[in-house]
């Protein structure tokens, strides 16, 4: 029992890294004040992640949010497949979120190797990246 009142103790003055360190909350306001409605969540490796569940009401989970059109994309090995796709989109429909830093413990790939060049880049915070095509 002391040990469990120690550990929360501690929490309370140091937050954990997994609970601060990727910063989400920077892009999801991005992409409210913007235009687009539709996102395409590219990761490697993929399985889950809660954040982005959280800030955007369980849209990778299929819940129903009609704010939103979502696609998710594993990168895997595949980019040269993944390129070709994102360039076949209609122009300035889409913005495109990158999983980075080691979320989900694989390694990631340059965004450059799957991001169409003519895609610019609208903010990049710790874990993700946010482009619009």
């Amino acid at each position: 029992m002391i040990f469990f009142f120690i550990i929360n103790l501690y929490y309370l003055f140091f937050t954990p890294e997994w609970v601060d360190r990727y910063k989400l909350s920077p892009i999801k306001d991005q992409i409210e004040t913007g235009n687009r409605k539709a996102i395409i969540y590219i990761g490697t490796n993929y399985r889950y992640n809660p954040q982005f569940s959280f800030y955007f009401r369980g849209l990778n989970l299929n819940w129903e949010n009609p704010l939103y059109e979502f696609q998710l994309i594993d990168v895997n090995d595949k980019s040269g497949e993944v390129k070709e796709y994102l360039e076949s989109l209609p122009r300035n429909n889409y913005y495109f979120i990158v999983e980075k830093d080691y979320i989900n413990r694989a390694v990631y790939e340059s965004s450059v190797s799957f991001i169409p060049e003519d895609s610019k880049i609208i903010k990049k915070e710790t874990g993700y990246e946010l482009y619009e095509n």
